[in-house]
């Protein structure tokens, strides 16, 4: 399948120009999505999952200034995202692009990005403890992104006038990459560790420094690994790529904030100081 969608992206430069602009658009889409999640009710609901994630009995209604034919039909549509599946199904995310994307060595951005799937695969096989559950919703965002930035790394990176740029930022991308994969994969040792706690189902936050610093470091290092790609693969589509990844990280870390009463955004703030983690509820004596 990759080997056909390649050929016709590199085919010539007006379907690369294409399909650049068409991947642009869509992930500009999916940022305003997700941030739009801040205002409505309901696709905040969806957009939350595992510890954040809300009982259904809790489900915000459609909004009743909806005409009753268009709520009517949005309901049933409503109740089939909410539907809910196990977070196992992450590791289907990082099958796709080996689907879509043939590895070409000479381009780096698509080699980083096929390593940064392994790894992907590695720690939900052998590091995550997956005891949540995600939306449906949430699972078909994760699957369109992984499908779309497949598709947008078919296209080669653009030649620029001045080489010696490259020469410069490509060094520090892969400085960047593997740092940040570091501390990602860091990050996810210590959450699956104290998730196999008997705390569970009120776990506090590891006490490792990236934790004492920012109380979501592997999100921030995901946005970090994003940019990295952007040094290598500069088009419309990278740059738009790695905005819709900080939104919808930033979304997802609010929504965590919110379930332990903390504030911030993505790059500053909302850290734990004491280290905290949820209170567990009081227990009822008498």
């Amino acid at each position: 399948m990759h080997t056909h969608l390649s050929k016709w992206i590199t085919e010539n430069a007006e379907n690369a120009y294409n399909a650049d602009r068409i991947c642009t658009i869509l992930f500009a889409l999916m940022a305003i999505s997700a941030f739009a999640t801040m205002f409505v009710p309901p696709l905040h609901y969806l957009s939350l999952h595992g510890a954040s994630s809300v009982s259904k009995r809790n489900r915000p209604p459609l909004p009743q200034s909806l005409p009753r034919i268009l709520s009517k039909l949005l309901h049933p549509i409503y109740t089939i995202l909410d539907l809910r599946i196990s977070k196992r199904y992450f590791t289907l995310f990082y099958i796709i692009p080996f689907f879509l994307l043939p590895l070409r060595p000479t381009h780096l951005h698509t080699t980083l990005f096929q390593l940064h799937c392994l790894r992907r695969l590695y720690e939900c096989a052998r590091v995550h403890n997956f005891r949540g559950q995600m939306t449906l919703t949430g699972f078909l965002v994760g699957c369109v992104h992984y499908v779309i930035t497949s598709v947008l790394f078919n296209i080669p990176p653009p030649s620029l006038p001045t080489p010696i740029f490259n020469r410069i930022i490509h060094p520090i991308g892969c400085i960047i990459f593997v740092l940040n994969s570091l501390k990602q994969h860091k990050a996810h040792l210590a959450l699956s560790l104290q998730s196999r706690t008997p705390s569970i189902p009120y776990p506090p936050l590891p006490k490792t420094s990236e934790f004492k610093i920012h109380s979501c470091p592997h999100y921030v290092a995901e946005l970090y690994i994003y940019i990295a790609f952007l040094a290598f693969h500069q088009t419309g589509g990278s740059a738009a790529c790695a905005a819709w990844v900080h939104v919808n990280l930033m979304m997802a870390k609010m929504g965590k904030d919110e379930a332990k009463g903390k504030t911030g955004g993505l790059l500053f703030g909302g850290g734990w100081g004491e280290g905290e983690g949820r209170k567990k509820p009081p227990t009822k004596t008498g």
